[in-house]
């Protein structure tokens, strides 16, 4: 099974999740179904590496109760403060680094059932960045996030879904792991 799901992975090339600030933002924000202007707008800005011109075009429209603009400026906000190497995190981050703040906005986005904020609100409660380390809290938001993506791969809707079910139960995340069940969702 582990060489099987070692192909897999390789195949799946891009759409396994890699978790620098880089390639974690750009991956999520060419996966994330987008709308027209200022998250857009906030991608160009982005992949720049403006986190300022970013934050700016994000926060409006997070304000305004988008929950794909709060999951991003989350993001931004969470990932630039938690970055392993403290000399990486000014350049990577623009110095925007700022755990609590992160949590605000995943949280909201979240709470309007976006799977991507909540596995990064389980995240957070795993590691005890910008809220208490609290395991419990964990498993419920991993739990969500796979429930959610559970039903959009079972409609058949999201193949993103599937892969990202399939990642849960190759590291154990929120799910006994199981490499059997990884290649299943992977497949």
């Amino acid at each position: 099974t582990g060489s099987t799901l070692s192909g897999i992975r390789e195949d799946l090339g891009m759409k396994i999740r890699t978790f620098s600030l880089s390639a974690g933002l750009a991956l999520l924000l060419l996966a994330a179904n987008v709308i027209a202007g200022p998250i857009e707008d906030a991608e160009a800005v982005l992949e720049a590496g403006n986190f300022d011109g970013a934050i700016k075009l994000l926060r409006p429209v997070a304000e305004s109760g988008d929950a794909k603009a709060q999951f991003l400026l989350g993001k931004i906000y969470r990932i630039g403060d938690t970055h392993a190497v403290k000399t990486m995190l000014t350049a990577l981050s623009g110095g925007k680094g700022n755990a609590a703040e992160g949590i605000k906005w995943l949280l909201k986005a979240a709470n309007q059932n976006l799977p991507e904020a909540q596995y990064e609100v389980g995240l957070a409660y795993q590691l005890g960045q910008g809220v208490p380390k609290d395991e419990q809290q964990s498993r419920i938001w991993y739990q969500r996030a796979i429930d959610l993506w559970r039903r959009r791969a079972e409609e058949g809707a999201d193949s993103a879904a599937m892969t990202e079910i399939g990642f849960l139960y190759e590291i154990g995340r929120g799910v006994a792991k199981d490499e059997a069940e990884a290649l299943r969702w992977y497949e």
